[in-house]
């Protein structure tokens, strides 16, 4: 699967010796909670397959409660992919980040975070569209909860 392959990626090109643990667990204080209990036993701890909204509370919380990196792949493996691929074809069309537009096309932890980053990277928060199921991710959607954090645009 997905996390045996990043296994032979973590040797391959950190050295690093990484295996799976699967967590069967769908209560976000849950999962916190048993991945905190393990987390002595790791270097790192890469969270894998855990769906927007819960995956942004949850690695904040695990962050916070343990003294290792933490990382959600869905959300910042894809990230730096996606941000690559637009610096790297920025500068083949000879254009900088500053003047483009993007849309993001499905806003879910992928999404949502490529977006975070593309603006991080550069791009201007006017011209990043996001889009999720129910169309454009802005302030005055009501859908969205109370968290700040998820809203790209006014």
């Amino acid at each position: 699967g997905a996390a045996g392959g990043k296994a032979i990626l973590f040797k391959e090109f950190g050295k690093l010796d990484s295996f799976d643990v699967e967590v069967d667990q769908v209560d976000p204080e849950k999962f916190i909670e048993a991945v905190v209990a393990i987390s002595p036993t790791f270097g790192g701890i890469n969270i894998e397959d855990v769906k927007a909204p819960e995956c942004f509370y949850i690695e904040k919380e695990v962050q916070k409660r343990c003294n290792i990196p933490i990382m959600h792949d869905d959300q910042h493996g894809t990230a730096i992919v996606a941000g690559g691929a637009i610096l790297n074809s920025l500068e083949l069309i000879n254009k900088n980040i500053e003047d483009i537009k993007v849309i993001v096309s499905g806003c879910g932890a992928a999404g949502f975070t490529c977006a975070k980053y593309f603006v991080e990277l550069g791009v201007k928060k006017e011209n990043l569209i996001a889009l999720d199921i129910a169309g454009v991710v802005h302030k005055t959607r009501k859908d969205l909860g109370d968290n700040p954090d998820v809203y790209l645009n006014e």
